[in-house]
Order: structure tokens, then C-alpha cells, then sequence
């Protein structure tokens, strides 16, 4: 069953008139660059999480002497206090659940908020999270203007690392299929591992023969890839019999695709499946038409009752018991998605992706098929003029 909906609402934020996001279970933020939607998953993040956040940055000594735009810097990022403006009908506000967040209340909130984040935010710029030495950067090695949601998800993975990979604790919980489908689209035949040289610790790749590939010579997908898997492998730990504990309900990530093949953005997808097979509540924004491509696929399985085994046709993946009992959970779930549009500078449901809707936005899934459609047409038209020749 879905969770019941949540939403937000930005007006006059930065690039963003008005953006109205009700969120599914999976819910897919696209359009092009520069229209807000990096900056509307960091409200999201700061509407859920405000507390903590102020706490980490009290806690690491940062202050902004309770003033809006120190704290906007601190927080979106140095320069970024602009995108909220105070003036006339130009107004910032934003809306949570029908409930108004006051940013000015949230910039004074120097009370201490509770430890346990309700949202882990996997950013795009995540292969920052690598120091010079191959290791995960804590969050005091970031500049104080720096995104937030960066210097966070570093220090996190930080904190986690040594037990992820400490073989005594170690608990990753993908599946067979899944591992199977990263490994041959993203690490070959290796794996990854962690030593120590010299005192310093630092992430490897390990191969036959106990070949060990350092990060400096590892292809650029990667390295854009395996932070966003450290993340993916602490969020889906081995199954105990209980679950962790303080674990988030929301999963925000950038650009899943970034930097990755075609197949392996289709193996990084059927693990985010295991996300919402869990339960996680999971919000991408993406320019990929993969992502759509999927999206669409669960629409109409949905819509007409399709059994488990189609869902995993599309990965190529084998019909065992916990990909069947994955699917199923999955099939369940509700998906939407949200079109930023730099022209009217709001958001667009777009969720139905159906390709007979007259609406251009809709059936080019924002303008994400426009430049396939109109090769497709052109390259039909010169065949059929040869023809006529």
C-alpha cells in the first residue's frame, strides 16, 4: 500500500515560481538544469530535518548569528542566500504538509533537535566525498560555504565505513541478482574492498589474484558510482530479524545515472527497487530516460495487474523467490513525476507518461524524448523521399 501523501509547496525560490510536489512512494523530479530541483530536495531535506541539521552545524562550530541569510549560506551553500528574498510580491515562503516553515524561526532554532534524521540525501556531488588519500572526508574537511547536504553525506559514510567494512561486521544486504548486476556493469571482476598503507586507510578495488586497483586509477563511473553504492549498502543492510534501528524514512538522490553505462544504470535502478521494497520513501531527480523509461513500466504493470516475473524481465533478472517477493512488494508501490518547467518556472504532474497525451510535456516526458522523436521523424522523412525517387 502506499504511504499516505506528503507535500510541499516553494514559491519565489530562487529559479522556482511555484513548485507543488505531492509525493508517492516514488516520486521523480526532471527537467533541465538550473530550474530548482537541487533546491527543492534541500527544502525537503530542511523541512523534515531542520533540527538536526541546526544541530550539526552548532556542533561543529559554524555559526550565522541567528540571521536568515548566514544560515542559508551555511546550509545551500556560500552565495546561495539570494535565492530567498524577503520583498513584496517576490516573497519566499514554503509550505509543509499545509503548514507554513518559517525560515527565519528555523535560523534562530538554536535548541537541541533530536539526533535521528528522517532523510538521507545522496547528492550529486558525491564523488567529493573522496579525500586526496582515497578516503571518505569528514565533515570539517569540507569549506564552511559548502552544501550541507555534502558535508553531511561525507561524514556519514565516514562514520559507517569502517564497520561496512570491518569483515567481522560487515552486513551488506543485496541479493545475489542485484550484486550480479553491479558487478557486471560497473566493477568487472572485482571488488570493493578497503586497506591500510602506511597507516592511511583507502578504498580498492580487489581482482583475481588479489590484485588491488587504488582509486586514482579507477574509470570516472567508478568513482562517480561508489559512493552512491556505500550509501546504497548501508541503507539495505543484511536482514537480522529486526530491523536497524534510527535507520531514515526518506531517500533524496541525485542523478542516480551519473556517470554510469546504460546497463549500469539499469543495475543501479533494480537496487533502488530494494528501496522501496523496504519501505524507504525514495525521491530521484534525474536527466535520464531510463529512470522514465521504468517509471512508465511500473505505471502499466499497475494499471493492468501484471504479475511480479514482467517486472523482472525488464533486468534480465532470474525468477527466485526474493526477486518474485521484491517485485510484488514493488508493484504495489505508487510513483509520480514532476516536470520543472523553465518557461513557466513551476512544476507540471506529468506522472501518466503516456505518449498519446496531446500535451507535449506529457508524452515527450518533459522534453526528455523531444531530440529521439524529431531525429525518428526526420530520418523517416529522407527514407520515404529517397523511396519516392
Amino acid at each position: 500500500m502506499a504511504k499516505p501523501n506528503a507535500r510541499l509547496v516553494l514559491e519565489n525560490v530562487g529559479p522556482i515560481r511555484r513548485a507543488d510536489v505531492s509525493f508517492a512512494d516514488l516520486t521523480v523530479l526532471i527537467g533541465p538544469q538550473a530550474t530548482g530541483k537541487s533546491l527543492f530536495l534541500q527544502f525537503l531535506k530542511l523541512a523534515l530535518d531542520y533540527k538536526p541539521v541546526v544541530k550539526t552545524l552548532l556542533d561543529y562550530g559554524l555559526d550565522w548569528n541567528d540571521e536568515t541569510s548566514g544560515f542559508l549560506d551555511l546550509y545551500l551553500g556560500r552565495g546561495m542566500s539570494g535565492v530567498w528574498s524577503t520583498k513584496g510580491n517576490s516573497k519566499s515562503w514554503f509550505e509543509w504538509q499545509g503548514q507554513q516553515m518559517y525560515l527565519d524561526a528555523m535560523a534562530a532554532a538554536r535548541q537541541p533537535g533530536k539526533d535521528h534524521e528522517q532523510c538521507f540525501v545522496i547528492p550529486a556531488q558525491r564523488v567529493l566525498a573522496f579525500s586526496p588519500q582515497s578516503w571518505l572526508r569528514p565533515f570539517s574537511d569540507f569549506r564552511a560555504g559548502d552544501p550541507y547536504v555534502i558535508r553531511a553525506f561525507s561524514e556519514h559514510l565516514r562514520v559507517q565505513a569502517d564497520a561496512m567494512f570491518d569483515p567481522h561486521q560487515r552486513s551488506w544486504g543485496l541479493e545475489e541478482d542485484a550484486y550480479s548486476l553491479l558487478q557486471k556493469s560497473v566493477f568487472g571482476k572485482f571488488d570493493l574492498g578497503a586497506q591500510t598503507v602506511g597507516g592511511q586507510k583507502e578504498l580498492v578495488l580487489t581482482g583475481p589474484s588479489r590484485r588491488l586497483l587504488p582509486f586514482m586509477v579507477w574509470s570516472a563511473g567508478q568513482r562517480e558510482f561508489v559512493p552512491l553504492f556505500l550509501a546504497l549498502m548501508w541503507l539495505l543492510p543484511a536482514k537480522t530479524g529486526s530491523s536497524p534501528k534510527q535507520m531514515p524514512e526518506w531517500v533524496l538522490i541525485e542523478e542516480p545515472e551519473m556517470g554510469l553505462h546504460p546497463q549500469a544504470i539499469a543495475a543501479v535502478l533494480f537496487v533502488l527497487l530494494e528501496l522501496l521494497a523496504r519501505g524507504y520513501r525514495v525521491c530521484l531527480s534525474t536527466h535520464s530516460t531510463h529512470v522514465l523509461d521504468l517509471v512508465w513500466a511500473l505505471q502499466v504493470f499497475r494499471l493492468n495487474g501484471a504479475p511480479p516475473q514482467e517486472l523482472l524481465d525488464i533486468f534480465g533478472v532470474h525468477h527466485r523467490r526474493h526477486s518474485l517477493a521484491l517485485a510484488s512488494k514493488v508493484l504495489e508501490k505508487e510513483a509520480a513525476v514532476f516536470f520543472f518547467d523553465a518557461k513557466t518556472r513551476e512544476t507540471r504532474d506529468i506522472s501518466s507518461l503516456d505518449p498519446n497525451n496531446p500535451d507535449t510535456n506529457v508524452n515527450t516526458w518533459g522534453g526528455m524524448t523531444e531530440f529521439t522523436t524529431q531525429i525518428g521523424d526526420i530520418i523517416a522523412k529522407h527514407v520515404a523521399g529517397d523511396a519516392a525517387e
